[in-house]
């Protein structure tokens, strides 16, 4: 046996001998007086069974240290992997290690902590974007993802976007989604409408619009957002002969778009009627990515009725996953109006904000979206876009 095997063995030895030695001078030990007369200092004997595999043994408990976690013991084995348990983000796509036992009731994909707490205005980026899980998980995965990680990308051959088309009913957040995209990147944003970049004179808004991505440029990385954006692209298949200017001022802003990723611009285009906009301009390597921001669904419009009532002066009883099941077609900005509603009848009454405030606030809040309209922006969202 070399010295090197030798070494770790004549240590294990002499450890099992102090353990042995100590247990000895524990059994012999004299008692104590004190006075209510003689006391034994006996070690106490832990029971345990493994909370896994429901093994059973016992210990002194100044011999060894118990290997409990959350309430629950387990072995030597076991207690390994409940220190160290994994997940992946559904959301941010990114793994995640919590200190939890074996048992762990999440899936192998679960909501990281940032991700996974309700929203509350306090919140950065896109973790204070209430609900919206399959919304928020793909712009991680096809935009921030891209951006933090260009290397791991061009492995496979694959770009950063060069553009994303957000269209859906007005009210449902696509420009408040822009900004804490912004934010989440870490990126300067800039928001444009068409009003600033339209001019009088012929040629001033193709000028306009040059020096607009210029800005953003000197200032990149940067978010270029461009709401209303029908109005800045229309479609030039039925223009009329007085608009024939018009032509010019869409080539140059095709232009501008094919190079936005060279120079480190994320153009966020919004529209309320995106079928207005220029075909051309709609196709892949430029607006890359056509993402639809309807109404939120049960689990969202829960989520936005709770991030609206924080920190409000608010019954503690209230149900709000009750009143969302009943909330189809509310917009974002209907639900946010609803809960201000409610927080008025409530303080006419110096009272608590209550689910009965809510079901008032309800008959002076209707539905700002149609079943008709929802279909409409699934069927433009059907062609192509995700």
């Amino acid at each position: 046996m070399s010295d090197a095997e030798r070494g770790p063995l004549a240590q294990q030895l002499y450890d099992l001998q102090q353990r042995v030695r100590a247990r000895g001078v524990a059994a012999n030990r004299e008692p104590k007086w004190t006075t209510d007369g003689p006391h034994t200092n006996e070690q106490t004997v832990h029971k345990h069974e493994c909370a896994t595999c429901g093994k059973k043994y016992s210990h002194d408990s100044e011999e060894t240290f118990c290997n409990e976690i959350r309430d629950k013991f387990y072995c030597d084995l076991c207690y390994e992997t409940a220190a160290e348990h994994s997940h992946r983000c559904p959301v941010c796509g990114e793994q995640w290690t919590h200190y939890t036992a074996p048992d762990c009731d999440l899936q192998d994909v679960a909501q990281c902590f940032r991700h996974g707490q309700a929203a509350d205005p306090d919140a950065t980026g896109l973790g204070s974007v209430a609900g919206m899980n399959r919304l928020k998980e793909q712009l991680f995965r096809d935009v921030v993802h891209p951006l933090r990680s260009p290397e791991e990308f061009r492995v496979y051959r694959l770009g950063i976007p060069n553009g994303i088309l957000l269209f859906g009913p007005p009210g449902c957040g696509k420009t408040y989604i822009a900004r804490q995209l912004a934010e989440e990147l870490g990126y300067l944003f800039q928001e444009v409408f068409p009003s600033e970049v339209g001019g009088t004179y012929i040629h001033e808004t193709a000028l306009r619009t040059r020096k607009l991505f210029e800005k953003a440029a000197e200032h990149a990385p940067s978010v270029l957002f461009m709401d209303e954006f029908e109005g800045l692209a229309p479609s030039r298949g039925g223009l009329r002969g007085d608009q024939v200017h018009t032509n010019e001022e869409v080539n140059e802003l095709l232009k501008q778009i094919e190079s936005c990723a060279q120079r480190k611009i994320l153009l966020i285009a919004a529209s309320n009627e995106p079928w207005r906009i220029d075909p051309a301009i709609q196709r892949t390597g430029r607006l890359d990515l056509k993402i639809l921001v309807g109404a939120p669904d049960i689990e969202a419009r829960t989520a936005m009725l709770r991030f609206h009532l924080h920190d409000r002066l608010v019954d503690p009883r209230i149900d709000v996953a009750t009143l969302a099941k009943t909330l189809v077609g509310y917009a974002a900005s209907d639900l946010k109006f609803l809960v201000d509603q409610a927080a008025r009848i409530a303080m006419r009454s110096h009272a608590q904000i209550s689910t009965d405030h809510l079901w008032q606030a309800v008959k002076s809040v209707p539905a700002s979206i149609s079943s008709e309209d929802e279909e409409r922006y699934e069927r433009f969202g059907g062609r192509g876009a995700q």
